[in-house]
């Protein structure tokens, strides 16, 4: 996966992209980001090797979590375990996704 990401990502290189940003860069696919995004599914494939739907759900958790917006909170595939926005939702305090983006 990490290197599909870095072939994509030297692929795009400087193009902008249709919100006029490039593909890299600061909560964009930077270093950093692909880097973490292979240690979550990582994790994700040795935690759930048992149970191929387990694994299917929540990588996708893992896809949705790090592109949800305030106006399209998607959080139905995350774990209470490290999902900030269920976790407020249990404590009744507010979110915001805008980290994310």
């Amino acid at each position: 996966m990490k290197r599909q990401l870095e072939t994509k990502k030297r692929e795009y290189g400087k193009k902008q992209l249709s919100d006029g940003k490039t593909i890299g860069g600061k909560n964009r696919l930077s270093k950093q980001n692909v880097i973490r995004l292979q240690m979550a599914f990582a994790s994700t494939i040795r935690k759930c090797n048992h149970d191929l739907n387990l694994l299917f759900k929540r990588s996708w958790a893992i896809f949705w979590h790090k592109y949800l917006t305030n106006d399209d909170p998607r959080h139905d595939s995350c774990s209470i375990d490290w999902c900030g926005y269920l976790k407020a939702a249990r404590d009744g305090t507010s979110y915001d996704h805008t980290p994310h983006a």
